[in-house]
């Protein structure tokens, strides 16, 4: 993997790391996105602009519900599509008529048409809280970082968005830390993995073959990443949270 752009910002709290990265994935049709951004975003084909966050109905409110919102790519029309109680992490179907989210109370996968109404679970698994999801660009399966309670453990499901069943699970690397995402062939499940305070990506492949890194960084923490539409870059955004400890004591006599 290549490195073309390496831009890094340092201030009091954080050292982020943003860069951008060539892939030897073959190239993809590109799907066509924008974002907008609050707690939580998510992207419209740009053939029908708009955007998608999970914002705090009205902050001053005792309840402090957090739903999903849609509006014009200009922030005007906005309207509510989910009336849940924490709705968070909103991500738009390819062809831009669904909207998928995690229903953080129970926790669930749900999803939503885009012109709003009543949400239904992608699947009766429960959500694993610090994982995510990903939907595949056909916009046939999606994969969710799920638990499995019997284990004890937090699985990988690959799940099928027509019938909401289970198609395959997968076990995680133990090393695994953030949100699995699908390669940009949709052949193969990726997710940051941690050594010794380092995140590198691992690619395991969805025909249960052996998995492989596919970064070799040797420094930093991946906060997030995404590949461009035409699977042939990828975006990452790293760093660190340093900080300091202090022992404070009375002093002998005091």
């Amino acid at each position: 993997m290549d490195r073309t752009t390496n831009r890094t910002a340092r201030d009091t709290e954080r050292v982020v790391n943003i860069l951008r990265a060539k892939t030897r994935w073959p190239s993809l049709q590109p799907l066509g996105c924008i974002a907008a951004e609050s707690f939580s975003e998510a992207i419209s084909p740009l053939s029908s602009p708009f955007g998608l966050i999970s914002r705090m109905d009205d902050p001053c409110s005792v309840s402090r519900l957090l739903n999903i919102w849609r509006s014009e790519a200009d922030g005007t029309g906005s309207h509510r599509l989910a009336e849940g109680k924490t709705d968070m992490f909103p991500m738009c179907s390819p062809d831009g008529k669904t909207v998928f989210y995690m229903d953080m109370t129970v926790p669930a996968y749900m999803k939503v048409s885009i012109d709003g109404g009543q949400p239904e679970r992608v699947t009766k698994d429960f959500a694993e809280y610090n994982a995510g999801f990903d939907v595949a660009r056909d916009g046939k399966t999606a994969v969710l970082g799920t638990y499995d309670f019997k284990a004890q453990r937090p699985t990988i499901s690959l799940v099928s968005l027509d019938s909401g069943q289970v198609l395959r699970m997968f076990e995680y690397d133990p090393r695994h830390q953030g949100q699995p995402r699908f390669s940009p062939d949709s052949k193969g499940i990726v997710y940051p993995v941690r050594e010794k305070g380092v995140d590198n990506l691992r690619l395991q492949p969805l025909d249960g073959g052996p998995g492989r890194q596919l970064t070799n960084f040797d420094s930093l923490k991946i906060y997030s990443y995404q590949w461009s539409p035409d699977g042939k870059s990828l975006a990452l955004v790293r760093g660190d949270s340093p900080s300091d400890l202090v022992l404070i004591q009375n002093s002998p006599g005091k």
